[in-house]
């Protein structure tokens, strides 16, 4: 009996001890310090040939567990251009819209139609989501909280994790309550960003998601696809 409790005080003081080392990694830190974080990981980027994939959702109704929209892009950065592909799906209409930016050329493609170059000024049209009317907050109505949240693993990769979170308390004619973005971000050991997860909720339910994994490719090449 007395070699089972002693057993059990040790097991309860390791699961202490674990969670005094995961607690203790997690700090507050400022904004300054958090925007210096990202202008170090922005700057990583610069001429770099790097692949985003982005899978996001919408939720229109806000009792519903699945997005009324929700979307995957595979976006390819290059010093010359950027090719982005994103496939929709709208309230099952689904859609698929292939874009090309070189300088101050863009192409487009949409579903099985050609290639087709904008003239300039000419928008491409489709493929964006209205995430909803924006309200005035006052300072005192938002609070931002900024966090580092220690080391985790992703994909097998060790990466410091950093979190922003905003909360508004919104009362207008259209709506009251309270809003709430989460947002985080993995960096590996060269503080190059290897994931973004933004989460916003009104009231406690769901309004939008997004996750952005991040490939650094060096044999990304973009080029024009109609001369």
């Amino acid at each position: 009996m007395k070699n089972t409790l002693k057993l059990w005080a040790a097991a309860c003081c390791l699961v202490f001890l674990s969670a005094g080392l995961i607690f203790a990694q997690e700090k507050k830190i400022t904004a300054a310090e958090m925007t210096a974080v990202q202008n170090k990981a922005k700057e990583k980027l610069n001429g770099q040939r790097y692949r985003v994939r982005m899978t996001s959702g919408v939720y229109q109704n806000p009792n519903s567990k699945t997005p009324s929209w929700s979307g995957k892009t595979i976006t390819e950065y290059a010093p010359e251009g950027i090719h982005s592909i994103t496939e929709a799906n709208d309230n099952g209409q689904r859609s698929r819209r292939e874009t090309i930016t070189l300088g101050e050329r863009r192409f487009v493609k949409t579903n099985d139609e050609a290639w087709k170059e904008l003239s300039s000024g000419q928008e491409g049209g489709g493929g964006f989501v209205n995430m909803g009317t924006t309200v005035p907050v006052s300072k005192e109505d938002k609070s931002i909280e900024y966090k580092y949240l220690g080391k985790k693993s992703v994909d097998n990769r060790e990466a410091e994790v950093y979190q922003i979170k905003t909360r508004l308390n919104i009362a207008s004619n259209f709506t009251t309550g309270v809003s709430v973005s989460t947002e985080r971000f993995w960096y590996d050991a060269d503080n190059r960003l290897i994931k973004t997860e933004r989460e916003s909720r009104f009231n406690d339910k769901p309004v939008q998601d997004m996750v952005l994994l991040y490939e650094y490719d060096p044999t990304i090449k973009i080029e024009a696809p109609v001369k």
